[in-house]
């Protein structure tokens, strides 16, 4: 939306546009990415690896580099406290979420590793 009101014709990027009418479309959804930071400190969530997340208006998905996921239900929990990701009546949720994800960060959907 920004490079549309700035005039930009050429997008360096290869997404789609963020005007409100084409997020309608994608049910308000907000996708991030945070790569790994150094220098930070050990128990920040980016000082052993990245994050992607997905938001919709009812839910918020972060996967870390490892694949492991959290999920939270931001209506009933808007605080983030309660991780539903290992919650088995949100299989769905979490595996709809994981494949918009990927849609819109390129492998993002790593697997959990095996111990």
């Amino acid at each position: 939306m920004l490079a549309e009101l700035a005039g930009v014709t050429e997008h360096p990027f290869p997404r789609y546009s963020s005007s409100p009418t084409e997020a309608a479309d994608r049910d308000n959804m907000a996708v991030s990415e945070v790569g790994r930071r150094r220098g930070v400190p050990e128990d920040w969530p980016t000082a052993t690896g990245g994050l992607k997340s997905i938001q919709t208006e009812r839910w918020q998905l972060i996967v870390n580099d490892s694949g492991t996921a959290e999920l939270y239900d931001l209506v009933t929990d808007p605080t983030q406290v309660n991780n539903l990701a290992r919650d088995s009546s949100h299989v769905e949720t979490l595996a709809k979420l994981r494949r918009r994800l990927a849609a819109e960060v390129p492998d993002s959907t790593p697997e959990p590793r095996r111990r």
